[in-house]
């Protein structure tokens, strides 16, 4: 039971399951000790804190509360770049968009480091899910920095997986092993410079060295491929720049045209208009004779 006077964290242990219980993929955390608890087995095992909120209840199996992640995440892949959900075309999912993340680190593939930017995406698109038009993630995967391991995995999510949005992490800057950027324009059949302007210029206003950026965007087949840096807090930045656009994008690539601006005006609804004299007008109204 929660404390009724302040929130307390519990010890727990987090691990990434393709069924979180609610016939999707998501994070489930088991609790291995209560904030008082003195066991100290029970913080060595633990790889995460969750956090309760001061109600005084119970909280349920299938409750959602916050988590700090203080190590790696159980389920979540470190090392093989094909553990991915098996058949993901014929995954039964709820929502209309399908998310895949792909980090890119040699680090990270090689189980040197924990892999923080994926988790922090999947954080990112779980709560950004209804203002992409119901998305949700599929697919999770770690490669090293080699353009043929990257490409072959994007092209199975692409051609055969057929997931809606790809999101790359890393591997987009002047160091000689990164390559994202290279993998992924071999493989893109129409390009989206206006997405890649956009995070540049999101990430200009927190560092100078974003314009060391190479980070390419487009589309292959009915997917949507979008490069990201592999720093957590610019995945979260970069992706709340493209969110305004993002769900439009996404309903265009699958041949639907209803989404709208709110101040777009219809065509037929629109007042019809002499341009020629309007231009005439606005070129001479501060001019006097």
């Amino acid at each position: 039971m929660a404390s009724v006077d302040r929130p307390e964290y519990h010890r727990a242990i987090i691990r990434w399951e393709f069924d979180d219980g609610s016939g999707k993929p998501g994070f489930v955390a088991e609790s291995t000790g209560g904030q008082v608890s003195s066991r100290l087995l029970s913080m060595r095992s633990a790889n995460a804190l969750l956090e309760l909120p001061a109600t005084g209840e119970i909280f349920g199996v299938g409750t959602s509360v916050e988590a700090i992640v203080i190590s790696d995440i159980s389920g979540y892949p470190l090392k093989l770049s094909r553990k991915v959900a098996p058949n993901i075309s014929s995954y039964p999912f709820r929502g209309n968009v399908k998310v895949a993340i792909l980090t890119v680190s040699d680090t990270v593939a090689y189980g040197v480091g924990p892999d923080r930017s994926g988790p922090k995406a999947i954080s990112v698109i779980s709560s950004s899910s209804e203002a992409l038009g119901g998305a949700f993630i599929v697919t999770t995967a770690v490669v090293p920095d080699e353009v043929d391991k990257i490409k072959e995995i994007l092209k199975k999510w692409s051609d055969i997986d057929r997931v809606d949005l790809i999101l790359t992490l890393g591997g987009t800057g002047f160091s000689p092993r990164d390559v994202t950027p290279e993998a992924t324009k071999e493989l893109l059949e129409k390009d989206a410079p206006g997405l890649s302007f956009v995070i540049l210029q999101e990430s200009l206003k927190i560092t100078p060295f974003a314009m060391l950026s190479r980070a390419a965007a487009g589309i292959r087949g009915s997917t949507l491929i979008i490069n990201l840096p592999g720093n957590p807090n610019a995945v979260a930045e970069c992706m709340e720049a493209l969110l305004p656009a993002l769900k439009h994008a996404l309903s265009q690539i699958k041949g639907e045209k209803r989404e709208k601006h709110p101040r777009h005006i219809p065509h037929a609804q629109s007042q019809p208009t002499d341009q020629w004299e309007k231009s005439f007008r606005n070129a001479t109204s501060d001019c006097s004779y």
